[in-house]
């Protein structure tokens, strides 16, 4: 963790891409207590605290929405990253996000390490495939930004590991199918 946070936090990239419009329901979740971006789009306030620009809907909803004299702005993004960072979100806006999103990160090594030792049984590999993973660019690079690469990850990655192991659990048969 304290890897991933020194190369997220040195590096310090601006919130861009999609991670904004993340946070932005977020914001609205919280604030509004729905998903209508709309009157967050136009009122500035509510982004400029992680974002430092006009922020637009164009591309990040629906162009009907955009055509229309539409009373909501609903984003092409489902809920599911904004619902999973909401509790990082909640305890300190995008930092907060940022840090819940390298604790993911750290959990995806954590369970590239298990993986690969139930599948070898053997720890020095299963460590040095942690390590390799960890010090990648393309990894440590993603650590700790709003994307859903993640949580595609940890959760392809716990999938594998219940398959594996624990397939003839009820309590786990339950958990996969979540």
């Amino acid at each position: 963790f304290i890897g991933l946070a020194f190369v997220r936090f040195h590096v310090s990239h601006a919130v861009t891409g999609d991670e904004p419009h993340y946070l932005l329901m977020d914001y609205s979740l919280v604030h509004d207590h729905d998903l209508n971006l709309k009157n967050n789009y136009q009122n500035s306030a509510d982004y400029y605290t992680f974002y430092p620009g006009p922020l637009g809907p164009e591309g990040q909803v629906d162009a009907q929405q955009l055509k229309s004299d539409s009373p909501s702005f609903y984003s092409v993004h489902g809920i599911g990253v904004p619902v999973i960072v909401l509790p990082g979100y909640l305890a300190d806006g995008a930092i907060g996000v940022s840090v819940e999103m390298t604790i993911i990160a750290t959990a995806v090594v954590w369970l590239t390490w298990l993986w690969t030792f139930q599948v070898t049984k053997r720890r020095g590999l299963a460590i040095t495939s942690a390590a390799l993973l960890a010090s990648t660019l393309f990894f440590s690079g993603l650590a700790g930004y709003i994307y859903p690469d993640m949580v595609i990850a940890g959760v392809t990655l716990g999938a594998l590991i219940i398959l594996n192991r624990y397939y003839k659990s009820p309590a786990y048969q339950f958990l996969f199918g979540i």
